[in-house]
């Protein structure tokens, strides 16, 4: 993948995180029954709110497409179709989403749902979105001086810094953009500590795993390259 099919990728990710997130913030300002048919000025008919909750399984439809043919893609295995369902993908969550705002915009005008939005779990799901972002900027990230996770393994060799870079960079994209979603169905300021903690954990335990695994590989390779090269 280039890095412009990157940038797609991670754009598309979170575009189809987008309505979880949405629908997680709006359920918590809906309450256990809505009311879904009036009379007047009287509710005739009522349900509940977890009904709404079955919408995300929609959601892993564009989800799965997305993962499976970025998988592929970084495999070679396809080339013109992925941009195809990309932009589908997009589309498909786009539209979603702007049809669960429009159905709650026209709720809260008569029932004020509104008011009672979390705004620090709002701007927990932006941080994560842009968390997921910046594990773009890692992909084919070249060794500099300026950037990058640097420790024994990583500065080893050019091949390891990238790979190592490479991968972390599919992670930051996927456990983020998780974040995102989940998150939004939760309240309080403890939602801010799992962001931070998520952060922590990543610099501190997922680097130094990903970059040791990344080396051992390389150094498993380049022996049976010299193995080979002692064969002839």
């Amino acid at each position: 993948m280039n890095k412009a099919e990157r940038w797609l990728f991670t754009t598309a990710l979170n575009i189809c995180v987008v309505p979880i997130a949405a629908l997680g913030v709006i359920f918590g300002c809906l309450p256990e029954r809505i009311p879904i048919v009036l009379l007047g000025q009287t509710v005739a008919e009522t349900t509940s709110k977890y009904n709404d909750l079955s919408l995300c399984l929609f959601m892993l439809i564009p989800l799965c497409m997305l993962t499976v043919s970025t998988v592929l893609r970084s495999k070679n295995l396809i080339d013109r179709n992925y941009l195809f369902v990309t932009i589908s993908t997009m589309l498909i969550a786009a539209v979603f989403t702007g049809v669960l705002l429009y159905s709650f915009s026209k709720q809260s005008e008569s029932y004020e749902y509104a008011r009672s939005i979390d705004f620090s779990t709002f701007v927990c799901v932006l941080l994560s979105i842009a968390l997921s972002f910046i594990g773009t900027l890692m992909y084919g990230l070249k060794p500099n001086e300026a950037m990058g996770f640097r420790n024994r393994h990583t500065t080893s060799s050019a091949q390891v810094w990238t790979n190592t870079h490479n991968a972390l960079s599919y992670i930051c994209n996927g456990v983020f953009a998780a974040l995102a979603g989940l998150l939004s169905f939760f309240r309080g300021w403890y939602v801010i500590v799992i962001v931070v903690a998520a952060a922590v954990l990543f610099v501190f335990a997922l680097v130094p795993t990903v970059s040791y695994l990344c080396h051992k590989r390389y150094d498993k390779r380049l022996a049976v390259g010299v193995g080979e090269e002692t064969a002839k």
